[in-house]
């Protein structure tokens, strides 16, 4: 029930936590705070107090799109993009189990 790139988030996950758009839109904001001005994804997911871990899992999930969306707006090739998509499901997998990114 792993994913193809070996982590152990199982498949379908993603597409689970995908179904709020309100969220995941509030997450992109957080993505570009961090690319933008630096603020750490933590601290950002710190400050949402209010929100349940599941809905800063979908949050987070936006925050994963804005990093795929930044780097084709940046131009980075197809393999800078993949490392980023499993970079992102390492930052997933850390959050479901610890409540942290690890992501500074």
């Amino acid at each position: 029930m792993k994913s193809s790139t070996n982590l152990s988030i199982p498949d379908g996950f993603l597409e689970a936590i995908a179904g709020n758009h309100e969220l995941q839109e509030m997450g992109k904001e957080v993505g570009r705070l961090y690319t933008d001005h630096g603020l750490p994804i933590d601290m950002a997911l710190d400050k949402l107090t209010g929100y349940s871990h599941e809905q800063k899992l979908s949050i987070l999930d936006g925050v994963c799109q804005w990093f795929i969306e930044h780097k084709r707006n940046s131009g980075a090739t197809d393999k800078a993009i993949e490392r980023q998509r499993k970079t992102n499901r390492k930052m997933l997998e850390d959050f479901v189990k610890t409540g942290e990114t690890g992501v500074y």
